[in-house]
């Protein structure tokens, strides 16, 4: 019931409002339309709109529409959307189903079938690393990380996750930080 106040909210003549609206199964699709502002999206989904249908545009040949499984007729948009949810917010599977107004094995499956599309459709054109002795690439890139967030010698940072240096460094191996606990 959370999803239904929070996708439904929107604003009218400088007044606030919510609203649930049923159809079968699923609420008002809170993907299409202005029913609420793009900051409230980006809170939910921890991406905008135009991203959001990028997205859904890439994965669109990798995931099962909802008249090709047996999912309870999800659109591709809602499979997306519990997916961002889940991983932006760290929720149960529960949480989500709640938040959904569905199980938590849908909300399960949905999942998974989003990571795999996109494990098969983005995997080698998303997070690349060049070959260790392209120095001309890395260059570039640590050049790029200089100019957009004004630091030196830095070839990228991905919130949160660990990426093993192989081989790692004999020397100066103190200028190598992981502050992940």
């Amino acid at each position: 019931m959370l999803w239904c106040f929070h996708l439904t909210w929107y604003e009218e003549s400088g007044h606030q409002h919510h609203q649930a609206i049923k159809h079968g199964r699923h609420f008002n699709p809170w993907y299409k339309g202005d029913l609420y502002n793009e900051n409230l999206f980006i809170g939910l989904l921890r991406m905008g709109r135009l991203d959001f249908f990028q997205l859904i545009r890439a994965l669109l040949n990798h995931i099962p529409s909802s008249f090709q499984d047996d999912m309870q007729g999800l659109t591709i948009e809602e499979k997306v959307g519990i997916t961002l949810y889940r991983m932006g917010h760290g929720s149960s599977y529960e949480t989500v189903g709640h938040v959904f107004n569905m199980g938590k094995a849908t909300a399960y499956q949905a999942l998974k079938e989003v990571v795999q599309a996109i494990l098969v459709a983005l995997y080698d054109s998303t997070i690349m690393f060049p070959a260790a002795e392209e120095i001309e690439k890395w260059d570039a890139i640590k050049k790029t990380f200089q100019q957009r967030q004004g630091l030196t010698n830095i070839i990228g940072a991905i919130d949160g996750t660990h990426i093993p240096i192989i081989p790692q460094p004999n020397d100066q191996w103190n200028s190598y930080v992981n502050r992940k606990g």
